[in-house]
């Protein structure tokens, strides 16, 4: 296995799962990785989420292959529980972009309690890119927006603070959308990090019966809700929000 492969697993393996079982089961074959589930660590009550965390797994993959200079091409459920096949092409030159989400893959923590600064619009703006960019869209609920009380209740009993809740979203709910709103979710929090976000995600409240028709009318009725995001602002940490969003 060649050290760039070595380096992209490590990277995949970073990404964030249910309880941190990290669901996924990687095979290399020369510039080829397929992902795999592993059924001995998916078991999860939302089998959403296992699916989510495995589309997120690699989009880490192909941004650190990415910013080591190669082109990257992304084949979904290739076959039978086989849900990703990724190969390595050409050689391209990375980005400021790809090299800052690099990065981010190491330096990404979820913080708690959130801080109580507001997400900017600049930000905001930058998130959204990168939630289109990934064949989701991205509602942040704030303002007047009133939360389905199944999760004001639940959120409110592990916070101190108020974070900027946001749900991503996609217009089917197939295996297929829901990896790469996986994918999606993922290129949404790296890029919040490297914007000096506080940044943690939550698979468990699209599961729940009670909320999940009230966060669809919430994204207008037609789309389905796949994970819910928080930020907050840590206003020691502000990077460059004018950089173009190039990963889907």
């Amino acid at each position: 296995m060649s050290e760039l492969i070595t380096q992209a697993l490590r990277a995949a393996a970073r990404a964030p799962s249910p309880q941190d079982r990290r669901p996924w089961l990687f095979r290399a074959h020369g510039e080829r990785v397929e992902v795999h589930l592993d059924h001995s660590l998916a078991a999860h009550p939302d089998a959403r989420a296992t699916l989510l965390a495995c589309g997120a797994a690699v989009h880490n993959l192909r941004v650190a292959v990415a910013a080591r200079g190669r082109r990257v091409v992304v084949d979904w459920l290739p076959g039978p529980e086989h849900l990703a096949s990724v190969l390595l092409t050409g050689q391209s030159r990375p980005t400021r972009y790809e090299r800052a989400l690099a990065a981010c893959i190491e330096t990404r923590r979820r913080r708690a309690p959130f801080p109580d600064g507001p997400v900017p619009d600049p930000a905001r703006r930058a998130l959204h890119r990168a939630a289109l960019a990934g064949g989701a869209r991205l509602l942040f609920l704030d303002g007047d927006t009133e939360l389905p009380a199944v999760l004001r209740e639940t959120e409110a009993r592990r916070h101190e603070h108020d974070p900027l809740f946001a749900v991503l979203h996609t217009e089917n709910d197939t295996e297929f959308a829901q990896l790469r709103a996986g994918a999606a979710m993922q290129h949404v929090l790296l890029t919040a990090t490297h914007l000096g976000l506080a940044t943690g995600f939550r698979t468990l409240p699209t599961g729940i019966a009670s909320a999940r028709p009230v966060l669809r009318e919430l994204c207008g009725g037609r789309t389905h809700p796949q994970t819910m995001l928080l930020l907050g602002e840590d206003s020691a940490a502000v990077s460059d929000t004018h950089l173009e969003v190039g990963i889907a």
